[in-house]
């Protein structure tokens, strides 16, 4: 009886260690990547869908900060990699006979997908009249009238000479006998005006006349030259 139970302890023992499953090791570390990224495809193009040549694209975070900026290749591409999912803006500008058009919209990446965009900163501009009249509310023709960017504040031109300011102007125009003046094919932005005779009597009007994409904006200004 006893040598029995010996060889079923044996046996038992030897059914114990055959089913005790193997010991698995672990590394001392994991490295587990996780795409969350994206890229971005840009076309700058004139009105022909011709690429541009060394615009300026800038891509920012909607609404926040510049994170990424450079030139159009010779066929107008750019392109960014490893951009973060989110709504994103991107910006080009293109300068055409020492003028800047822009243009910027917003778009979205999605992980692991490239977004291509297309912009077309030559197409992003708008006309404009002017009528000039005197404080009696009469028009006033013969006057000359420039555009100006406002890159500088008022005070910032005002320190400038007649020749400096007359340089900065994008378009000119001449009023006509009911004091109308028109622009047209202007960028998408906002301007200070010029409005003089001559070197000796100009003045800069001190408002804003702002400039939307496909719209002719109307404006009236009062003037005492």
């Amino acid at each position: 009886m006893n040598t029995k139970i010996l060889i079923l302890a044996i046996v038992a023992g030897l059914f114990f260690v055959s089913c005790k499953k193997e010991e698995i090791k672990m590394p001392d570390t994991m490295n587990v990547t996780v795409s969350t990224s994206g890229s971005l495809k840009v076309k700058v193009a004139d009105n022909s869908s011709n690429g541009i040549a060394n615009a300026n694209v800038s891509v920012s975070l909607a609404g926040s900060y510049t994170i990424n900026t450079g030139k159009t290749d010779n066929s107008g591409y750019y392109n960014v990699s490893n951009l973060l999912e989110g709504v994103y803006s991107c910006k080009a500008e293109a300068i055409v006979n020492n003028v800047i058009y822009s243009e910027l919209i917003y778009f979205q990446i999605i992980k692991d997908k490239e977004n291509s965009i297309n912009l077309l900163p030559l197409s992003n501009v708008g006309d404009m009249k002017i009528y000039a009249q005197n404080y009696s509310n009469n028009p006033v023709p013969g006057i000359s009238l420039g555009v100006i960017p406002m890159s500088l504040s008022s005070n910032d031109i005002s320190n400038l000479s007649f020749s400096e300011i007359q340089a900065m102007a994008i378009q000119t125009a001449t009023t006509g006998t009911n004091g109308l003046a028109t622009f047209t094919g202007l960028p998408v932005a906002s301007y200070w005006v010029l409005a003089y005779r001559n070197e000796t009597n100009y003045e800069i009007v001190n408002y804003i006349y702002s400039v939307s994409k496909n719209s002719v904006s109307t404006f009236t200004l009062n003037t005492s030259i």
